[in-house]
Order: C-alpha cells, then structure tokens, then sequence
C-alpha cells in the first residue's frame, strides 16, 4: 500500500490533458504556418468550388441564425430558389462556421475554420495515440501525413474544400471514445462517439461518415475490449445514434438527394469510381507510395514487430480504405446508397490517418525499446518521412493556384449596380452573370438567379431546364445559361437581366434585348421583359408526365404568357375560364422572404396563379388562410387554382422532412444525454469478495 507521505499532494497532480492540449496546438501551429507560407486558402484553390459554392453558405448561415433569428431552409437567390440547410457542403450547423462567419469577416473567418480544425485533428490525435502508449513527440507523425493526406488526394480538392479537413479531425476522437466504450462500458463514452459521430456528419460531407462506418465495423472485429460481437454491436449502436443526433441535417439531405439526378444517375457514376481504384487505375505508386513515402512505410512495417490489436486493427483501416473499390471490398457500392456515391472521396483521406497511427506507433517502439543505434534510426526515419509530407503542406497551395480569388471589391461594386438597376424595374427580374455565379456573388449580395453555381446535386428540374436551354453543354453547376438560344424559355426563368461581354451586344440585341448600364471590365447589362414571377392564367395544357411537360414548355414557349402546362398523372384539372373583355385582372407579390411568400390576386374568372418558383417538398400554400394544394406547372414551378375574387395567396417552406430531423435529433439527444451520465458506482460495501479471501489482499 502507498503510504501518504507517497501521495501526490493535493493540487500538484500532473495535468497530462493540458500537455496533450499544448502537445496539439504546437503541431496545429506549425502546419497553419506552413499553409500560409505557401499561400494560404483564399486566393490559392483548385477550382471555383471554394468561393463559387462554399463560402457563401457560410456567410449566409449566419446572417439568417444571427441576424434575422431564422434557420437558412431556402435559398431563393439561386435556380429560380432551392433548398438551403439541405446542401451537401454548406455546414450550417457545424458551430464553427456560423460562430466564426458572425463574428468575423470571411476572409479571417475561414482563416480560423482552417485553424480550428487543425486543432482539432492534432489533439484528437495526440490522445487517441498516448492511449496506445505512443509518445507525443511520435504523434507528429500521424498528424502530419493526415494533413498532407487529405491535401493531396483525387484533384487534392482537400485544400479548397474545408469540410473534408473538419470530417478527418473528427475519427480520432470517434476512434478513441469508442474504445473506451468496448473497455470501459457504454456510459458515457457510447454517448461521448456518438456526438463525434453526429459532428462528422455536421461537417457536411456525407461520404465521410459513411466510409468511416464501416471502418469501425472492420475494425471493431479486432481491437480489445470484450467480445467481437459486443464491439460490432457498440459500434453500430454508436454509428446509428450519432446519425440519429445530426438527423435534423440527414434527413433533409436525403431528401434533396431525392430530388436531385444522382440516385437516377447511378450506372453513370461506376465510371468515375472507376478512377479511384487503385489496381485498375494504375495509380497505387501515386496515391498510395507517393503520399505515403518509403520512409514513413518502414516506421508502419516497424510497428508491427512489437504486435498489439490496435495496431492490427489500424494496418486493417489502411488496407480496407486503400482497396475499398477493388473487389471484392467494392460490391458495396452495389447497395442502395452508396450506389449514388460519385466521387468516393473518403476513402483516399481516411487511409493516410489510419496509415499515420501505424508509423508513429513504429518510430516510438524503435526509440523507446532499442540502443542508441536504434534510436537514431528512429529519428533518421522520422524525419526523412516528417519533411515530405510538412513540405507537401507548404508547397500545395502555389502549386493549386488557378485564377485566384474573385475580387470582392468590383464583385461588390457591381452587385450595387445590378441591385439599383433591379429596384427601378418591376417584378424584381432575375439576373444572370457568369461572373456572378462563379464567384457566389448571387447568394451572398442576394441577387435573385435563375442559375448558380452547385457542383454537387442542384435540384433536377430546374436543372433540366437549364441544361436543355444550354445544349447540355453545363452538366452539373449549370453556371452558364445561353439564354440567347431561347428567350422566351428565360422569360418563363424570370430573367429580365442579362450581363454579358460587350462583344456578344449584337447578338443579343437581335433577340429582343436592350442595354440598360455597363460593368467594369468589359460588360453590359442588358434587359428584356421575362413572365412575370407571379401571373394569372385561364388556358391550360395538361401532360402527365415530366418528360412530357418539359418538352411542351419548350415547344410553347412564346404562349406561355397567357397559358400553362399542367402535369397531373391523375385526377381532375382545376376549372378556368377566360375572363370577360375588357376586365382587368392582377397578381402582385406582397411579402417576399426566402421561406414564405405572400401575393395578393384579384381575380375576376376562374383562373391558375402561377409562381416561377421551384416546386419543392416542403412548400405549403393557403388561400385566405386556408390551405390548398400546390399543382405543378411548366415543368418546375408552382401553381394553385384561384376562384374569382380578391384572395390573399401565401407560399410558406415547412419542409417535412426538417421536423422530422428535429424530432429525431431529439430523440437521439435524450438517449445521447442519458449515456453521458456516467453508470453509477457500487460502495466499497457492494463489492463482492474475491474467493480466497477479503478483497484488497490482492493475489
């Protein structure tokens, strides 16, 4: 027995938290500087994702939560609306976003994103790794090689995409709470993974946690702690309930997933995942050796003298992620679900972690459990691995500059004139801008579109429409609209303002189009009277499927100022009626906010009033009050039949599929809140005896 004078004395116990802390923010230090050394993440990116589709979610997160005390459910400013919190990337609520992007100006605040999930990522692995007995100073390693890992993937679109950085920083944490879970019991750590869990999913790239699902589930078969069936268990428990927790962002997701053209895409994307094999494509010495170094492959090889179940179970994450789509690991993407994954990019990002816990547990074995021969290996390895992969994070920003960043000071220049131009003619016309929609510009001064920038899943009607317009020329971003091949279809768009190159003036101007302003550097503005956004028609067409209808509206297209088509596969059309010469009818918007609309129509015959607005799930609409049902007309929009009279019409997104992730996420928070409560402890008296004699002789 310890006697007292042994004891620690009450306040000096050692705080190895605070060193791992410490440990964590030196390393987060270093790779942020070298990052910035190199360029930084603003005028340095891969494409246009970064500015074009990224940023302004975040700066609109925010300005709704804080600002204007709403959730961000719609985005009206982009494709004639669509939805908002139910993007792929926009992390509205993963809390550094919006903290951030309140308080500073975007550029500082994506500055700090980047900062805090290097944090995050650096002490998640500083503590999962001393669980396993690995020094701090080894922990170097796996932080490193994570980072440049997930820079230098598919296109290294880890360096303009911050989400996938946020989803990494999280799996050391999930690893770590999870074993404690299958050592020590469900309460709390079931509860404490599936938070992390729910965190990953808040990071906004849905691959992420699904790839790491299933490495937990390999994984889970061989680590410590009880049996292999009780680990599988947790593990699927805690992957459920932290999916359930972030169900207020998953279940919209999936529901914009159904609205969008991936799941109907699917055959299509076996050629792109296609690419991301490394045997059949060839590529094993550039996304495996290349990244990973020759010197870094010896410290793993050297972790596995010194044998342990974690250290398996992580050679068995690596080896999974590396040939997840070589079969016959692949046939999972036969499933539901995963048969919609494009671009598998998780996998590529997750295995240099995995890859990483292998090597430093391999440079402290050597160091720890040799001479000095041994130990100067150790170093000499460490180093020769560490500086390849610290100078891949300095050199890839230079290396991934394209056109640099917009400049927000004449994006910010000419949106005020735009938005001028805009206030002095009626209906508030759309507007469409290359230039615009490639920088964001739409979505973050509020400039109502009817295209956008989206590389994802934009909503697949309006995105049909556009790419039929365009000659299916823009086949995911739909950032260019050639509205000159067909006006009248960018009238029925709502657009009433175009911007294009002086040089295209003519042409334009031969299609019924007149210049009212110019834009540095080289632009003019040009305007032609579109449909308006709400209008009243007595003539309908009724088609019964899509295919048909979007073919109509494209062969009617000059008639649909006075007409609609109507897509019902069943039931009866709503009456209308012309209504009597010289009568005079009209429909006005009143109240125009992203989540809900309010138009005042007086109607004099029985008529349709018709809204350019995307027809969407979750669009509820009343008619002086009382509800009605919302028809689909032309193809992509809304519609609601009218009586004669004065009516007020209102339009409001109540999306289903939200309130039902709220309930959920409730849910799962109750049971996640009752498994932090740590189980609580028997009395000395409770603890029953060991045979043999009194507990505490300790044999």
């Amino acid at each position: 027995m310890t006697s007292d004078s042994h004891r620690p004395r009450a306040g000096a116990r050692p705080r190895p938290w605070l060193w791992d802390l410490l440990a964590a923010f030196a390393m987060a230090a270093v790779a942020f500087g070298l990052i910035q050394a190199g360029g930084g993440v603003w005028d340095h990116l891969g494409g246009w994702d970064l500015h074009g589709a990224f940023l302004p979610k975040y700066i609109e997160a925010p300005r709704a939560l804080f600002e204007e005390g709403r959730l961000p459910l719609w985005n009206p400013y982009e494709f004639c609306g669509a939805p908002l919190f139910a993007t792929i990337q926009g992390l509205i609520l993963y809390p550094p976003v919006p903290i951030l992007f309140a308080f500073l100006p975007p550029f500082w605040a994506l500055q700090g994103l980047y900062a805090v999930n290097l944090l995050i990522l650096a002490w998640g692995v500083v503590v999962y790794l001393r669980k396993h007995d690995v020094g701090r100073p080894a922990a170097v390693l796996a932080f490193s090689v994570s980072v440049a890992g997930c820079f230098t993937s598919y296109a290294s679109v880890g360096l303009d995409h911050p989400n996938f950085l946020a989803s990494m920083a999280w799996l050391p944490w999930m690893l770590f709470c999870l074993e404690r879970a299958y050592e020590k019991g469900a309460r709390p750590w079931l509860g404490l993974f599936a938070l992390t869990s729910a965190l990953q999913w808040l990071a906004g790239y849905p691959d992420f946690p699904i790839d790491t699902a299933v490495l937990l589930g390999a994984m889970a078969w061989v680590v410590v702690g009880g049996t292999w069936h009780r680990r599988l268990t947790f593990a699927v428990c805690g992957v459920v309930l932290g999916t359930a927790l972030a169900g207020l962002q998953v279940l919209p997701l999936v529901e914009a997933l159904g609205q969008s053209t991936r799941g109907r895409e699917a055959e299509a994307y076996e050629v792109y995942r296609q690419g991301f094999r490394v045997l059949s494509a060839g590529t094993f010495d550039f996304l495996v050796v290349g990244r990973l170094g020759l010197a870094g492959m010896a410290l793993a090889a050297f972790s596995l003298i010194h044998f342990s179940r974690a250290r398996l179970s992580w050679l068995v994450a690596t080896l999974w992620a590396i040939f997840a789509l070589e079969p016959p690991l692949g046939w999972l993407y036969l499933l539901p679900g995963l048969s919609g994954v494009r671009n598998p990019l998780g996998w590529s990002h997750l295995f240099p972690m995995t890859f990483g816990f292998l090597a430093s547990a391999g440079a402290w074995s050597v160091w720890t459990r040799g001479g000095w021969p041994a130990r100067a290996l150790a170093v000499v390895l460490s180093l020769a691995a560490l500086v390849p992969w610290m100078h891949t994070v300095y050199r890839l920003p230079s290396m991934m500059k394209t056109s640099g960043a917009p400049d927000y000071e004449l994006l910010a220049w000419r949106a005020s004139i735009l938005r001028g131009i805009q206030k002095n003619i009626p209906g508030n016309p759309r507007v469409l801008s290359q230039l615009e929609m490639d920088s964001g510009t739409m979505s973050r001064e509020r400039i109502p579109s009817a295209g956008g920038y989206d590389p994802t899943m934009p909503t697949e009607r309006v995105r049909r429409v556009l790419n039929r317009l365009n000659g299916n020329v823009e086949k995911y971003s739909t950032r260019a609209i050639r509205v000159n091949h067909n006006p009248e279809i960018g009238s029925l768009l709502g657009v009433g303002l175009l911007v294009v190159d002086q040089a295209l003036r003519g042409a334009y101007v031969k299609r019924g189009y007149e210049q009212v302003g110019r834009l540095r550097p080289r632009h003019v503005i040009l305007w032609r009277e579109p449909l308006p956004r709400a209008r009243l028609v007595h003539e309908v067409e009724v088609v019964g499927s899509g295919d048909e209808s979007l073919s109509r509206i494209f062969e009617a297209a000059g008639d649909l100022r006075r007409m609609t088509v109507l897509e019902l596969e069943q039931g009866t059309p709503p009456p209308v009626a012309p209504p009597p010469e010289g009568s005079v009818e009209a429909a006005g918007i009143r109240v125009d906010e992203p989540e809900f609309v309010e138009i005042v129509a007086d109607v004099v015959a029985p008529a349709l009033l018709v809204l350019t607005d995307t027809h969407y799930p979750g669009w509820t609409a009343a008619i002086d009050g009382e509800p009605t049902e919302i028809l689909r007309a032309d193809y992509a929009f809304r519609a609601v039949a009218l009586p004669p009279g004065r009516h007020v019409v209102t339009f409001r997104y109540q999306p289903l599929s939200f309130r039902l992730g709220v309930a959920l996420s409730l849910l799962a928070g109750l049971l996640t809140l009752w498994l932090l409560v740590p189980a609580g402890r028997r009395s000395p008296e409770a603890v029953p005896v060991a045979r043999g004699g009194p507990a505490g002789n300790g044999n």
